[in-house]
């Protein structure tokens, strides 16, 4: 579960948020005016992440190649992994409720 913090105490710490995320795996959602604007993960995590936009994005390649004659504008290509995108984070759990201070 991530930890939410505000900018500013995410600054004075530092150190031990980056300490954490490396040492203890652990996940910081960092929040401006009680809203999240960004988010620390590890290394790992982040090239998780990586792989999986890939194979969406691969994905996506396919099919649009398998629905046309073979071209396709790339702004749909485009268009469509951002719908992905925005649809998946829309079906992620709510991180409300779950604050916990560092």
């Amino acid at each position: 579960m991530a930890i939410s913090i505000g900018i500013r105490d995410t600054r004075i710490n530092m150190a031990d948020v980056i300490g954490n995320v490396f040492y203890g795996n652990q996940r910081y959602i960092i929040e401006r005016k009680g809203k999240p604007v960004a988010a620390i993960i590890n290394i790992e995590d982040y090239k998780f992440l990586e792989q999986v936009e890939d194979i969406i994005d691969s994905k996506l390649l396919k099919e649009a190649i398998e629905e046309s004659s073979g071209t396709f504008p790339i702004e749909e290509l485009f268009a469509e992994r951002q719908r992905v995108i925005v649809e998946r984070a829309v079906a992620l759990p709510s991180l409300e409720g779950r604050k916990k201070d560092a």
